[in-house]
């Protein structure tokens, strides 16, 4: 099958979710499959990291990301049905070049790798995958509860709600069969989608990558992982940094916080004793052996947390809020321990901090759940079924067999 792999971000190196999928799906698939990447890159060097993934690609083709100079007219900021970002980006280059690989190869089925890539293809008749990932719509809706400001602020993140609901529910209305990785996200997309064919297929793990190892953990380590520029995170580590920790110290004074993740400025003050931010590190693997625990208080976002299968497959005890598990097939007690107040989340660490035995159980539980559930292989597996089941449609629609 010949298919036309799309993305916003190049999949190397990988630094998020995104790139991650990206990545991933783009290696597994291209052992059964011919891919044909088309991608945007932030910064001409990009183009250098093709070496990481030409091995996989039948062909690579990469578009520099158009600079936003202006925020538009002012009847367009204030009467567009779309979010400004979203428009002000478009790249009619990008547009050029999907249409030129359609024409030129024998694409079977498009891969949309990301909500920004959809606009390219609604005027497009082929079969299509939209995988989103997750609500974007259904992100803000959370961050309006939290975010600080004024209230003008507080007014544009309304309306820029509004318009990513709008963007969001054209193009899945339009764009064939959309993909997200937990049900709660496709759970709100079918309030105003209620016709759409939305399915769900989880993230994967790499669980070579991630592995058990000999490593003893240092004692009563904790370690939080993530971009701290995405607000779910930041507030995380404050959230747990202010109302948790501290019920924790009382009982275990010398337990430290280790924060494994880019751009920690600002978050907490400089004078904040016990917590220790790395900044960004080129592999998080060795914080996670030395770590104890791995906490993970997230109070809102959207899809799965690749932290938490990644602290899964390395064997990590882990203790988290239900929010940080959207999208897992987990057992609480079993995999790990779920605490949504901070008395109760603060309780389950230091159980675990005094408890060897229960941290190698949760441990071996938890990475036995992902290397039966969520492999990149069992993943890859899923979108293989759905790409023959969306061309057989396409075909049969336009009298193609």
């Amino acid at each position: 099958m010949n298919i036309l792999f799309v993305t916003d971000r190049f999949p190397w190196p990988i630094f998020s979710g995104d790139s991650s999928t990206a990545y991933y799906l783009i290696k597994q698939l291209s052992e059964r499959n011919r891919i044909y990447l088309v991608s945007f890159i932030r910064e001409e060097r990009e183009e250098e990291f093709s070496i990481h993934i030409k091995n996989f690609c039948a062909s690579i083709k990469t578009v520099l990301l158009p600079e936003i100079f202006s925020k538009g007219s002012i009847l367009e900021r204030l009467f567009s049905r779309y979010p400004m970002p979203f428009k002000r980006s478009y790249s009619p280059k990008m547009k050029e070049i999907i249409k030129e690989t359609l024409l030129k190869e024998d694409i079977d089925i498009v891969h949309i790798n990301s909500l920004k890539m959809g606009i390219y293809f609604l005027d497009i008749d082929r079969p299509k995958i939209f995988a989103l990932r997750d609500s974007y719509a259904y992100y803000l809706g959370q961050l309006m509860k939290y975010q600080k400001g004024d209230i003008l602020e507080k007014i544009n993140l309304v309306i820029y709600y509004q318009r990513v609901r709008n963007y969001e529910k054209d193009l899945v209305n339009k764009l064939g069969t959309s993909v997200v990785v937990a049900k709660e996200d496709r759970d709100f997309l079918r309030h105003y989608t209620p016709k759409a064919d939305i399915r769900v297929i989880p993230i994967g793990v790499d669980t070579e990558f991630f592995s058990i190892q000999d490593t003893k953990p240092k004692l009563n380590t904790l370690i939080f992982t993530g971009n701290m520029s995405y607000p779910p995170n930041a507030d995380a580590v404050v959230y747990f940094y202010k109302e948790i920790f501290p019920l924790i110290k009382r009982k275990m004074p010398e337990v430290r916080f280790y924060v494994v993740g880019r751009f920690e400025s600002q978050i907490l003050s400089s004078k904040a004793k016990d917590i220790i931010f790395t900044g960004f590190v080129p592999d998080i693997r060795p914080y996670l052996r030395e770590a104890s625990v791995f906490v993970c208080p997230l109070r809102f976002g959207t899809g799965m947390k690749n932290k938490i299968l990644e602290a899964m497959a390395m064997g990590k005890p882990i203790v988290a809020t239900k929010k940080s598990l959207s999208g897992i097939d987990f057992e609480d007690k079993k995999h790990l321990l779920i605490a949504d107040n901070p008395e109760d989340f603060a309780q389950k660490v230091t159980l675990l901090l005094k408890n060897e035995n229960l941290c190698q159980q949760l441990g071996r539980q938890a990475r036995s759940l992902v290397t039966e559930k969520y492999t990149w292989t069992r993943v890859t597996e899923e979108y293989q079924g759905l790409y023959e089941e969306a061309l057989d449609v396409w075909n049969m629609r336009n009298n193609k067999f």
